[in-house]
């Protein structure tokens, strides 16, 4: 009996002895391996987490700035070409000079403006702008003057100064933008230089700086009426931050008005 109570006693601490092992021997091994396992685990999990939600949020970024440049691109098509000739219209309508003989070229202009604010947006209309700058922006002198804008007609003496400029930093979307802004400056004194005899557009490095614009020998700005900022001279200030400059709408000595962009020309 002895035997047998010492043989079962053994056999039974031999069996609690064992579980105690095998806890201890799991223990041992998730002490220093599982959590650290898992952890990892989790550290990949989150990892493909953000990288996937970084992506999302970067591609709709993209997407975003996207629509904008459309929705700007199609606002300076639109606020260059047929908005300028429908003020014209209207002017016109308000002064009563009504015939057909006086309205339809005008029409006529404003219905094929119409159709290039479309074409111009299209894609391969885009890839014109890797032309060097000076020579966009004189295509764009050109171009302008010779639309019906009262001052043009009056005008004696038109320079332009058009030079190759640094255009390390100059994408095709900034050359646009100042295609348009050129176009926009040329179109106000078209329209409002009354008087101009003489016009002169830059595009040239001076000082250290790049410096776009027009000049011309109104009238000026009239110090006593208060300056409406309008859409073209916000994109104009935007334009300017964009490419580190400033944007400059001001009175020329002895008198006329100067309007340009500059930005600090990079090596």
């Amino acid at each position: 009996h002895c035997g047998e109570y010492g043989g079962g006693g053994l056999s039974s601490f031999g069996g609690v002895g064992g579980g105690g092992g095998w806890a201890a021997l799991l223990g041992s091994w998730w002490v220093p391996v599982v959590p650290p396992a898992f952890a990892l685990l989790l550290a990949g999990i989150g990892t493909a987490y953000v990288r996937d939600f970084v992506a999302l949020v970067a591609q709709q970024q993209q997407m975003i700035e996207q629509r904008q440049q459309t929705l700007d691109e199609a606002f300076n098509a639109m606020h260059n070409g047929p908005l300028h000739t429908l003020a014209e219209i209207l002017g016109q309508v308000r002064r009563q000079e009504t015939s057909p003989v006086l309205l339809l070229p005008k029409l006529e202009t404003l219905d094929r403006e119409l159709r290039q604010v479309y074409e111009s947006l299209r894609p391969e209309a885009q890839s014109r702008y890797e032309a060097p700058l000076h020579e966009l922006l004189y295509e764009v002198y050109h171009k302008t003057l010779q639309r019906d804008f009262p001052v043009f007609h009056d005008l004696k003496l038109k320079i332009p100064d058009m030079q190759p400029v640094s255009e390390k930093h100059l994408n095709g979307d900034r050359k646009r933008e100042l295609c348009a802004f050129l176009e926009e400056a040329l179109c106000n004194i078209g329209k409002h230089a009354n008087g101009a005899t003489r016009l002169k557009v830059i595009c040239k490095e001076e000082n250290g700086w790049c410096v776009v614009g027009a000049i011309d020998n109104g009238p000026g700005i009239d110090p006593n009426r208060p300056q409406r900022v309008s859409g073209g001279t916000k994109h104009a200030q935007m334009l300017a931050r964009q490419l580190g400059g400033d944007f400059q709408r001001e009175n020329h000595p002895p008198h006329g008005t100067r309007c340009e962009i500059r930005w600090p020309a990079r090596p």
